[in-house]
């Protein structure tokens, strides 16, 4: 209440001051020499109210400047503070209209006794009055807005040039005003006010809350040894964890141990019932020649430029994988025309290229390009342990039985080094065309492998920070419509044509 007060004084200063300002203003319009409108009509007011002021005139004023006016003209003297503020009071609110207040100055014990005439007040007054009794007060309101709509322009004319005096009012004032309220008193009573304010908040704070506040430091702080115990199982939680993918790759070399040794049994049945038989490379499996699976491959896969250049996607991961573990040596399995091994040869790699078929091999070493004739397996299980850097598959996985990914997935392991890169492309049947139609293109395609499939598979033989890579998004000729389809129809239609998984050795 103390703060409020304060800053109820500070406004009857702040009025102070703009009733000085006008009459100064007026003042000066007395004396000056330019004909300047705004002054001369501020001039004829003052004039005016040595005549008997018209109600008219009165009601042009507004808010502090109505209610000091009415005191000078009907009372002859300046307002007293307690009258100023309970008229001012009552005229914001509404409890007193512009009318009613003028009335009941004139009508008050000394109104009478100065009988200062208003034309026109007596007769606006009593008929108000008389009318309010048959007439609701909001339909009165209006009729008075409809009768004093002319005098309501001409005043906003008149407060129009009164605005743009006070606009550009005198600097002196100006500056009178901002001494004023920025004094050693006033910035003392702010001050005093802000600690009152300040003070009523920190009583609101009841001693229970601090009790619960001081409870709350004592948990935690008894919680210490709770914390330190957790962080003794979280060390314990990372060991179990370390140990946990110990063992898998411990089991899932003897998986492949297993697997060899079937392997091996299965080929010395074959040789015993048909004979010495070679594995033949993928298009020998269905009938088709060398020639015939290379002309197939250089028709639907595309210029060889254009595959190289798509190949640079993968830079930056054998570069990583090359900056941790010190080892530059790349192994490509089904390495085709040898785009990848190629493009890995000018970045400064060593890279090794396995294909079965004797045309495309036969092209890779025409380019000068290290090639070996095998099946890509069997390649593996001759390497020595942690022989390569990255080892990668470009669209072979898609060839191979179930079993026999399992048998790569598992030696590719094998020959990385600690923190090796394994990198699988193969096509993307989450794109209805490719599911549907173009993965057949290739006849020696067993079957397509989803994402998930083939991420679970290298995570469930021991490979660490799994991810998938969307590649290669539709051709122009297949561009989406102008009338988008819903977002899941969009991505099976227009997804991504390949994907990438790459995985990491620990």
């Amino acid at each position: 209440m103390a703060g409020a007060r304060k800053f109820a004084d500070l406004d009857a200063i702040v009025n102070r001051v703009r009733a000085v300002a006008a009459s100064a203003v007026g003042r000066k319009g007395n004396h000056g020499t330019g004909a300047d409108p705004v002054k001369q009509s501020r001039q004829s007011r003052h004039q005016a109210v040595q005549s008997p002021p018209s109600l008219e005139y009165l009601q042009s004023f507004h808010d502090t400047d109505f209610v000091r006016q009415a005191y000078r003209s009907i009372l002859h003297r300046e307002a007293d503070a307690g009258g100023f503020d309970n008229y001012l009071s009552q005229l914001r609110s509404g409890r007193l209209s512009k009318l009613e207040l003028l009335a009941t100055l004139r009508y008050s014990e000394e109104g009478m006794r100065i009988r200062q005439e208003v034309p026109g007040l007596e007769r606006t007054f009593r008929f108000r009055r008389l009318f309010r009794k048959f007439v609701p007060e909001f339909l009165l309101k209006r009729f008075e807005v409809v009768v004093r709509r002319p005098a309501i322009s001409r005043n906003m004319k008149g407060d129009d040039g009164k605005t743009a005096a006070l606009r550009h009012g005198n600097a002196e004032i100006e500056s009178q005003l901002a001494r004023l309220v920025f004094t050693k008193a006033d910035r003392a009573a702010t001050t005093r006010l802000r600690e009152e304010i300040e003070a009523e908040l920190a009583g609101k704070v009841e001693r229970s809350d601090l009790t619960v506040l001081r409870e709350e430091v004592e948990k935690l702080t008894s919680r210490k040894a709770d914390a330190e115990e957790v962080a003794s199982l979280s060390e314990q939680y990372r060991a179990a964890l370390l140990q946990l993918h110990s063992h898998r790759s411990r089991i899932v070399e003897l998986e492949r141990k297993v697997c060899q040794l079937l392997d091996a049994v299965r080929s010395v049945c074959s040789v015993s019932s048909n004979g010495d038989q070679s594995q033949a490379d993928p298009g020998g499996e269905i009938g088709l020649d060398d020639a015939l699976y290379a002309d197939l491959g250089n028709f639907f896969r595309g210029p060889r430029e254009e595959i190289k250049s798509r190949m640079h996607v993968y830079l930056p991961y054998v570069a990583r994988q090359a900056e941790q573990s010190q080892c530059k040596r790349v192994l490509d399995l089904g390495c085709g025309r040898g785009e990848w091994i190629e493009l890995l040869g000018e970045h400064g790699y060593e890279a090794i290229g396995i294909e079965p078929n004797s045309v495309q091999a036969g092209q890779c070493r025409k380019l000068g390009l290290t090639v070996e004739r095998i099946d890509a397996v069997d390649y593996l299980q001759v390497q020595k342990e942690g022989s390569f850097g990255t080892v990668s598959a470009l669209h072979l996985v898609e060839h191979l039985p179930v079993q026999r990914l399992v048998s790569l997935v598992d030696e590719a392991l094998r020959v990385l080094v600690s923190g090796g890169l394994l990198i699988l492309e193969t096509p993307n049947p989450g794109n209805l065309l490719v599911g549907s139609c173009n993965f057949y293109f290739d006849p020696t395609h067993l079957h397509p492998l989803p994402s998930k499939l083939l991420q679970y598979i290298l995570e469930n033989r021991g490979y660490l920070n799994v991810e998938t890579l969307p590649l290669h998004p539709v051709t122009d000729f297949a561009a989406p419509p102008k009338e988008p389809l819903p977002q899941p129809l969009m991505d099976l239609v227009y997804g991504p044509m390949d994907y990438a998984v790459l995985a990491w050795k620990g």
